[in-house]
């Protein structure tokens, strides 16, 4: 089961927006569950777009597999494994 704890936005301050906060008018999901990886990823895209995100706006969100961290997503979708197996 892959996992996100938090999947949340903050401030740009490039836009002089609060860095320690998230937008106004957005929201944060937390405990996202799926089966399959490219769930999880559709979940995170639809946040981006939902929310109205730029780049400087998404903290990369940690995934989880049994309750051990194994990458990441950036803003364009793409997942980083923390270990690769070469």
């Amino acid at each position: 089961m892959y996992k996100i704890k938090k999947l949340t936005n903050v401030g740009n301050p490039d836009h002089q927006q609060d860095p320690t906060k998230p937008l106004y008018g957005t929201h944060t999901l937390k405990n996202i569950q799926f089966k399959k990886l490219y769930k999880l990823r559709d979940v995170v895209k639809h946040y981006i777009k939902e929310c109205n995100l730029g780049g400087g706006n998404f903290p990369f969100p940690k995934v989880y597999k049994n309750n051990k961290y194994i990458g990441y997503f950036s803003y364009n979708g793409k997942f980083w494994r923390e270990k690769y197996p070469y």
